[in-house]
């Protein structure tokens, strides 16, 4: 479990780096700018985003590629890692261990 919130908090952190980024060039720019995952991944490292859409097209996922991750590559890029971060933080939170044993119900 502490994988999972470690892994939540890199994310997490992720998240407000690009978010700082993106109020950087707003205050740059003197106007709301909000990245898309895809801009963003495109001026990271385009051949990896160009071997995703080949893998998933030549396995015939063109479903998972064409509604699915289109729509992902055109929301904002903060929102991606924060989403898996508060999924990973939900699974690895800590879990109450007030719980009794049949034996000790009364």
């Amino acid at each position: 479990m502490v994988i999972f919130r470690s892994l939540s908090y890199l994310l997490l952190s992720l998240a407000f780096v690009i978010t700082l980024l993106d109020a950087i060039r707003s205050l740059a720019a003197n106007a709301l700018v909000i990245t898309p995952l895809g801009q963003l991944w495109t001026s990271l490292h385009v051949s990896s985003l160009h071997l995703v859409q080949s893998f998933l097209v030549d396995r015939d996922l063109n479903l998972l590629w064409d509604p699915v991750m289109l729509t992902i590559l055109k929301w904002p890029a903060f929102t991606v890692p924060a989403i898996a971060a508060l999924l990973l933080a939900w699974i690895g939170r800590k879990r109450p261990q007030n719980r009794k044993w049949i034996s000790e119900v009364e």
